[in-house]
């Protein structure tokens, strides 16, 4: 492994109507946690001067900015993330972690339990709240899986729509080669990339099609499917012991809890319980260590 590599680049999407002071917290969360060489890219999705102006006032933050932005939630954000996955391996990394910007990271350097994990298991590309929550609930695809059926369907459409279905019947196609389960995906709320898959992904231009940009799948269902056409596999990293606490809406769990669980990593700080993102945000900043430069 080259030593110049640096340990883990974080790319978070930032759109449309970022909330600059919540933006810099998540930002300062990553580089306050994780590796002193961490750098973060930050996916400027919002054409509006939030990004750049939080760039500017932090170290190792770069910004890579949308042509035509806002993307949307769904195949045009799986487009925007994938340039910012694109200039990620551009600062040569050991892991890559994807990050929603109403996510904070809350403990020390999860990069290295990520890399350790895809060093003992080669044949997982992408990691995060997959099939158990961190609550162990098992996730459900279903609603994917029929989206999926339902873009793939050739009758009736217009040239768009049907360049959709034939991109992903392709895609499919070679997923299914590898026992892909329709709908299948890691919650994209904080996952982690190997390096292999990663650069897989690049180099079979499978982050840059863009006949996926009408898709209404979200970006990690697509992220799934591209990951396991590769012949690559999803891993659990929700479940304790590992450090991803996530869930679609709001925290899973108190905040004390996922600390006290040993969650590095959580998802969303929108809201808790009665929480607004405000107080939770503090409640995290609190007990993380001061940024140095």
């Amino acid at each position: 492994m080259p030593a110049s590599r640096i340990s883990v680049a974080v790319v978070i999407p930032v759109g449309p109507s970022p909330v600059e002071d919540f933006l810099r917290d998540t930002v300062v969360s990553v580089l306050s946690w994780c590796s002193p060489d961490a750098r973060v890219v930050l996916v400027d999705d919002s054409a509006g001067p939030v990004p750049s102006r939080v760039a500017a006032s932090l170290p190792r933050t770069d910004v890579v900015p949308v042509p035509g932005a806002p993307s949307g939630i769904h195949g045009g954000l799986f487009l925007a993330v994938g340039r910012g996955l694109r200039a990620a391996r551009e600062l040569d990394p050991r892991v890559v972690l994807r990050l929603d910007s109403d996510a904070v990271v809350t403990g020390p350097e999860p990069e290295a339990d990520a890399e350790r994990y895809f060093d003992s298991h080669p044949e997982v590309g992408l990691l995060g709240s997959y099939r158990v929550t961190v609550t162990g609930g098992e996730r459900s695809f279903a609603w994917a899986a029929q989206q999926l059926r339902r873009e793939t369907r050739l009758r009736q459409r217009t040239l768009p729509d049907l360049r959709l279905a034939l991109t992903l019947r392709r895609l499919v196609r070679d997923a299914a080669r590898h026992g892909y389960e329709p709908g299948e995906h890691a919650l994209a709320a904080a996952t982690f990339f190997s390096r292999a898959c990663l650069d897989a992904l690049i180099d079979r231009g499978l982050l840059d099609r863009d006949g996926l940009r009408g898709s209404g799948l979200g970006d990690d269902h697509l992220t799934g499917l591209a990951v396991r056409s590769l012949g690559l596999r999803i891993g659990d990293f929700a479940p304790d012991p590992h450090p991803i606490g996530v869930a679609w809406r709001g925290l899973p769990l108190p905040p004390e809890e996922l600390l006290a669980r040993g969650k590095k990593i959580v998802h969303s700080v929108k809201s808790y319980r009665g929480s607004d993102e405000a107080t939770l945000r503090e409640y995290f900043a609190a007990r993380r260590p001061p940024l140095t430069a």
